[in-house]
């Protein structure tokens, strides 16, 4: 028979892939274990990494202070 925890954290992947957009709170109030649970798990953390974009990945930006209008530009030389 399984662990419970080797079923939680079989679970927690799966969730993750399946919903990366997911916070940690959600996959931890899915599996019935707590948040900080899921950062004992070294292929959770490994996997939660891997779904990070890279630096050169998410746009550049900044804000307008007075009118609050967000510019946001890709860098070229970094795609």
């Amino acid at each position: 028979m399984t662990p419970p925890a080797i079923r939680g954290e079989s679970l927690a992947l799966a969730l993750l892939f399946a919903h990366p957009d997911w916070t940690n709170q959600q996959i931890a109030d899915a599996t019935g274990c707590a948040r900080t649970t899921l950062s004992r798990w070294p292929r959770f953390k490994s996997a939660r990494a891997a779904l990070r974009p890279e630096p050169g990945e998410v746009p550049h930006g900044q804000k307008d202070g007075t009118s609050g209008k967000v510019e946001a530009s890709w860098d070229d030389d970094e795609r």
